[in-house]
Protein backbone atom coordinates (compact mmCIF):
# COMPACT_ATOMS: atom_id res chain seq x y z
CA UNK A 1 0.00 0.00 0.00
CA UNK A 2 1.18 3.52 -0.81
CA UNK A 3 0.21 6.75 0.99
CA UNK A 4 0.88 9.99 -0.93
CA UNK A 5 1.13 13.24 1.04
CA UNK A 6 1.14 16.27 -1.28
CA UNK A 7 2.33 19.83 -0.59
CA UNK A 8 4.44 18.75 2.34
CA UNK A 9 6.22 22.15 2.18
CA UNK A 10 3.04 23.90 3.43
CA UNK A 11 2.80 21.53 6.37
CA UNK A 12 6.50 22.04 7.06
CA UNK A 13 5.98 25.79 7.38
CA UNK A 14 2.89 25.51 9.57
CA UNK A 15 3.69 22.42 11.68
CA UNK A 16 7.33 21.30 11.32
CA UNK A 17 7.04 19.05 14.38
CA UNK A 18 4.15 17.20 12.76
CA UNK A 19 6.24 16.60 9.62
CA UNK A 20 8.87 15.01 11.85
CA UNK A 21 6.19 12.72 13.33
CA UNK A 22 5.06 11.78 9.81
CA UNK A 23 8.61 11.01 8.77
CA UNK A 24 9.15 8.77 11.80
CA UNK A 25 5.88 7.01 11.02
CA UNK A 26 6.92 6.53 7.39
CA UNK A 27 10.26 5.04 8.42
CA UNK A 28 8.67 2.65 10.91
CA UNK A 29 6.12 1.43 8.36
CA UNK A 30 8.83 1.04 5.71
CA UNK A 31 10.97 -0.97 8.13
CA UNK A 32 8.05 -3.36 8.72
CA UNK A 33 7.12 -3.49 5.05
CA UNK A 34 3.55 -2.39 5.77
CA UNK A 35 3.31 0.92 3.94
CA UNK A 36 5.21 3.13 1.51
CA UNK A 37 4.81 6.86 2.12
CA UNK A 38 5.48 9.35 -0.68
CA UNK A 39 6.06 12.97 0.31
CA UNK A 40 5.47 15.41 -2.57
CA UNK A 41 6.75 18.98 -2.48
CA UNK A 42 6.79 21.77 -5.05
CA UNK A 43 9.38 23.57 -2.95
CA UNK A 44 12.98 22.81 -2.03
CA UNK A 45 12.85 23.36 1.72
CA UNK A 46 11.26 19.98 2.46
CA UNK A 47 14.13 18.06 0.85
CA UNK A 48 16.87 19.52 3.03
CA UNK A 49 14.75 19.27 6.18
CA UNK A 50 13.83 15.63 5.69
CA UNK A 51 17.21 14.41 4.44
CA UNK A 52 18.98 16.05 7.40
CA UNK A 53 17.18 13.75 9.85
CA UNK A 54 18.27 10.19 10.65
CA UNK A 55 15.01 8.92 9.12
CA UNK A 56 16.27 10.33 5.82
CA UNK A 57 18.47 7.26 5.48
CA UNK A 58 15.34 5.34 4.44
CA UNK A 59 14.31 7.97 1.90
CA UNK A 60 14.77 7.81 -1.84
CA UNK A 61 14.56 11.17 -3.55
CA UNK A 62 13.33 11.83 -7.06
CA UNK A 63 13.30 15.31 -8.52
CA UNK A 64 10.92 16.51 -11.20
CA UNK A 65 12.78 19.60 -12.27
CA UNK A 66 12.22 22.58 -14.53
CA UNK A 67 13.26 20.59 -17.59
CA UNK A 68 10.09 18.49 -17.30
CA UNK A 69 7.88 21.38 -18.49
CA UNK A 70 8.75 23.76 -21.29
CA UNK A 71 8.50 27.52 -21.08
CA UNK A 72 5.89 27.43 -23.82
CA UNK A 73 3.74 25.14 -21.67
CA UNK A 74 4.25 27.46 -18.70
CA UNK A 75 3.10 30.44 -20.78
CA UNK A 76 -0.02 28.55 -21.88
CA UNK A 77 -0.77 27.59 -18.29
CA UNK A 78 -0.51 31.19 -17.08
CA UNK A 79 -2.56 32.36 -20.05
CA UNK A 80 -5.39 30.00 -19.10
CA UNK A 81 -5.29 31.16 -15.49
CA UNK A 82 -5.24 34.87 -16.32
CA UNK A 83 -7.90 34.61 -19.02
CA UNK A 84 -10.43 32.84 -16.83
CA UNK A 85 -9.64 34.89 -13.73
CA UNK A 86 -9.77 38.20 -15.60
CA UNK A 87 -12.90 37.64 -17.67
CA UNK A 88 -16.40 38.40 -16.42
CA UNK A 89 -17.96 34.95 -16.05
CA UNK A 90 -21.37 36.11 -17.23
CA UNK A 91 -19.84 37.53 -20.40
CA UNK A 92 -17.99 34.29 -21.05
CA UNK A 93 -21.16 32.28 -20.49
CA UNK A 94 -23.14 34.48 -22.88
CA UNK A 95 -20.62 33.79 -25.64
CA UNK A 96 -21.18 30.06 -25.29
CA UNK A 97 -24.37 28.24 -26.23
CA UNK A 98 -25.60 24.71 -25.80
CA UNK A 99 -22.71 22.33 -25.29
CA UNK A 100 -20.16 25.15 -25.13
CA UNK A 101 -22.03 26.76 -22.22
CA UNK A 102 -22.14 23.44 -20.39
CA UNK A 103 -18.40 23.04 -21.06
CA UNK A 104 -17.73 26.47 -19.58
CA UNK A 105 -19.64 25.54 -16.43
CA UNK A 106 -17.77 22.24 -16.21
CA UNK A 107 -14.50 24.10 -16.70
CA UNK A 108 -15.27 26.43 -13.80
CA UNK A 109 -16.21 23.54 -11.52
CA UNK A 110 -13.16 21.47 -12.41
CA UNK A 111 -10.83 24.46 -12.05
CA UNK A 112 -12.19 25.12 -8.59
CA UNK A 113 -11.76 21.49 -7.62
CA UNK A 114 -8.25 21.32 -8.98
CA UNK A 115 -7.40 24.60 -7.29
CA UNK A 116 -8.36 23.04 -3.99
CA UNK A 117 -6.40 19.90 -4.69
CA UNK A 118 -3.41 21.88 -6.07
CA UNK A 119 -2.77 19.01 -8.46
CA UNK A 120 0.31 19.40 -10.65
CA UNK A 121 -1.41 18.12 -13.80
CA UNK A 122 -4.33 20.52 -13.64
CA UNK A 123 -2.81 22.80 -16.30
CA UNK A 124 -3.55 20.29 -19.05
CA UNK A 125 -7.21 19.98 -18.01
CA UNK A 126 -7.55 23.74 -17.75
CA UNK A 127 -6.10 24.33 -21.20
CA UNK A 128 -8.30 21.71 -22.86
CA UNK A 129 -11.48 22.98 -21.24
CA UNK A 130 -10.64 26.61 -21.88
CA UNK A 131 -10.12 25.91 -25.59
CA UNK A 132 -13.52 24.20 -25.73
CA UNK A 133 -15.33 27.01 -23.90
CA UNK A 134 -13.52 29.98 -25.43
CA UNK A 135 -11.52 28.81 -28.46
CA UNK A 136 -10.54 32.32 -29.53
CA UNK A 137 -8.51 33.25 -26.46
CA UNK A 138 -5.02 34.73 -27.01
CA UNK A 139 -2.11 34.85 -24.55
CA UNK A 140 -1.74 38.12 -22.66
CA UNK A 141 1.64 39.71 -23.35
CA UNK A 142 2.50 39.61 -19.65
CA UNK A 143 2.37 35.81 -19.55
CA UNK A 144 5.65 35.48 -21.44
CA UNK A 145 7.21 38.18 -19.27
CA UNK A 146 6.11 36.43 -16.07
CA UNK A 147 7.65 33.13 -17.17
CA UNK A 148 10.87 34.74 -18.45
CA UNK A 149 11.51 37.06 -15.50
CA UNK A 150 9.62 35.71 -12.48
CA UNK A 151 8.40 32.12 -12.38
CA UNK A 152 10.39 30.18 -14.93
CA UNK A 153 8.69 26.78 -15.01
CA UNK A 154 8.53 26.32 -11.26
CA UNK A 155 5.10 25.00 -10.29
CA UNK A 156 4.81 26.70 -6.90
CA UNK A 157 5.28 30.11 -8.52
CA UNK A 158 3.12 29.31 -11.54
CA UNK A 159 0.34 28.41 -9.12
CA UNK A 160 0.71 31.78 -7.36
CA UNK A 161 -0.13 33.77 -10.50
CA UNK A 162 -3.48 35.51 -9.98
CA UNK A 163 -5.84 37.83 -11.85
CA UNK A 164 -4.04 40.82 -10.30
CA UNK A 165 -1.00 39.94 -12.41
CA UNK A 166 -2.85 40.18 -15.74
CA UNK A 167 -1.21 43.45 -16.88
CA UNK A 168 2.41 44.18 -17.66
CA UNK A 169 2.54 46.87 -15.00
CA UNK A 170 1.22 44.46 -12.38
CA UNK A 171 3.67 41.75 -13.43
CA UNK A 172 6.60 44.16 -13.19
CA UNK A 173 5.40 45.40 -9.80
CA UNK A 174 5.29 41.78 -8.61
CA UNK A 175 8.84 41.29 -9.86
CA UNK A 176 9.99 44.39 -7.93
CA UNK A 177 8.33 43.09 -4.76
CA UNK A 178 10.06 39.72 -5.08
CA UNK A 179 13.38 41.41 -5.83
CA UNK A 180 13.09 43.60 -2.73
CA UNK A 181 12.35 40.54 -0.58
CA UNK A 182 15.36 38.72 -2.03
CA UNK A 183 17.64 41.69 -1.39
CA UNK A 184 16.35 42.07 2.18
CA UNK A 185 16.94 38.37 2.86
CA UNK A 186 20.47 38.50 1.46
CA UNK A 187 21.30 41.60 3.49
CA UNK A 188 20.06 39.94 6.67
CA UNK A 189 22.62 37.21 6.00
CA UNK A 190 25.37 39.74 5.22
CA UNK A 191 25.37 38.92 1.51
CA UNK A 192 25.39 42.28 -0.28
CA UNK A 193 25.74 43.59 -3.81
CA UNK A 194 29.05 42.60 -5.35
CA UNK A 195 29.37 39.39 -3.30
CA UNK A 196 31.17 36.62 -5.16
CA UNK A 197 28.09 34.38 -4.80
CA UNK A 198 26.31 36.21 -7.62
CA UNK A 199 29.06 36.03 -10.23
CA UNK A 200 29.98 32.44 -9.27
CA UNK A 201 26.41 31.18 -9.56
CA UNK A 202 25.63 33.01 -12.80
CA UNK A 203 28.94 31.99 -14.37
CA UNK A 204 28.77 28.30 -13.42
CA UNK A 205 27.76 25.68 -16.03
CA UNK A 206 23.94 25.48 -15.99
CA UNK A 207 24.14 27.95 -13.07
CA UNK A 208 24.80 25.07 -10.67
CA UNK A 209 27.29 24.95 -7.80
CA UNK A 210 28.16 22.17 -5.39
CA UNK A 211 28.31 22.75 -1.65
CA UNK A 212 32.10 22.85 -1.67
CA UNK A 213 32.08 25.45 -4.45
CA UNK A 214 29.60 27.60 -2.56
CA UNK A 215 31.89 27.62 0.47
CA UNK A 216 35.34 27.76 -1.12
CA UNK A 217 34.66 29.79 -4.25
CA UNK A 218 31.49 31.77 -3.62
CA UNK A 219 32.35 32.50 0.01
CA UNK A 220 29.09 31.24 1.54
CA UNK A 221 29.07 29.51 4.92
CA UNK A 222 27.06 26.38 5.68
CA UNK A 223 24.72 28.44 7.87
CA UNK A 224 24.14 31.00 5.11
CA UNK A 225 23.55 28.24 2.56
CA UNK A 226 20.97 26.52 4.77
CA UNK A 227 19.19 29.81 5.45
CA UNK A 228 19.07 30.72 1.74
CA UNK A 229 17.59 27.32 0.90
CA UNK A 230 14.91 27.71 3.58
CA UNK A 231 13.68 30.96 2.02
CA UNK A 232 14.01 29.60 -1.57
CA UNK A 233 16.73 31.99 -2.67
CA UNK A 234 18.83 28.90 -3.35
CA UNK A 235 17.46 25.51 -4.36
CA UNK A 236 19.01 22.26 -3.11
CA UNK A 237 18.91 19.30 -5.49
CA UNK A 238 19.21 15.57 -4.92
CA UNK A 239 22.52 15.42 -6.79
CA UNK A 240 24.16 17.68 -4.20
CA UNK A 241 24.09 20.83 -6.31
CA UNK A 242 22.52 24.21 -5.70
CA UNK A 243 20.87 26.64 -8.11
CA UNK A 244 18.92 29.87 -7.87
CA UNK A 245 15.55 29.16 -6.28
CA UNK A 246 13.50 30.77 -9.06
CA UNK A 247 13.79 32.83 -12.23
CA UNK A 248 13.22 36.08 -10.34
CA UNK A 249 16.19 35.18 -8.12
CA UNK A 250 18.35 34.83 -11.24
CA UNK A 251 17.23 38.32 -12.30
CA UNK A 252 18.05 39.67 -8.83
CA UNK A 253 21.51 38.05 -8.93
CA UNK A 254 22.16 39.79 -12.26
CA UNK A 255 21.39 43.16 -10.69
CA UNK A 256 23.45 42.42 -7.58
CA UNK A 257 26.46 40.99 -9.39
CA UNK A 258 28.21 44.36 -9.57
CA UNK A 259 28.77 46.31 -6.35
CA UNK A 260 27.42 49.88 -6.42
CA UNK A 261 30.06 52.52 -7.04
CA UNK A 262 30.60 54.82 -4.07
CA UNK A 263 29.95 58.49 -4.93
CA UNK A 264 33.02 60.71 -5.08
CA UNK A 265 32.84 63.56 -2.60
CA UNK A 266 33.51 67.15 -3.64
CA UNK A 267 36.60 67.33 -1.42
CA UNK A 268 38.05 64.19 -2.95
CA UNK A 269 37.26 65.45 -6.43
CA UNK A 270 39.09 68.74 -5.80
CA UNK A 271 42.29 66.93 -4.81
CA UNK A 272 42.29 64.69 -7.87
CA UNK A 273 44.82 65.98 -10.42
CA UNK A 274 43.32 66.92 -13.76
CA UNK A 275 44.50 65.07 -16.82
CA UNK A 276 44.42 66.00 -20.44
CA UNK A 277 44.96 64.23 -23.69
CA UNK A 278 46.10 65.49 -27.03
CA UNK A 279 44.79 63.91 -30.19
CA UNK A 280 46.65 64.06 -33.45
Amino acid sequence: MTLIIDNIQDMLQAKPAFVTVLQKFAKAEADHGNLRVVFVSSDFTALTHMMARSEGSRCKSMEIGEADISEAEAVKYITAKLRWAGEDKEKVASECNGRQRATAAAYAAICELLRCLRHLTRSRAERCLLRAACPSFTPPCCAEYIVEHITGTRFSLLNSVEADHSTMAAAQAWEVTLHDKTVATLRSLNVRAGHSLFSCMLGAPFQKLRNGELIEVAGITDEQCEALVKVNVLAAHVDGTYTCGARHVVESFKRLRVAPTAPVSAAAASTTPASSSVCG
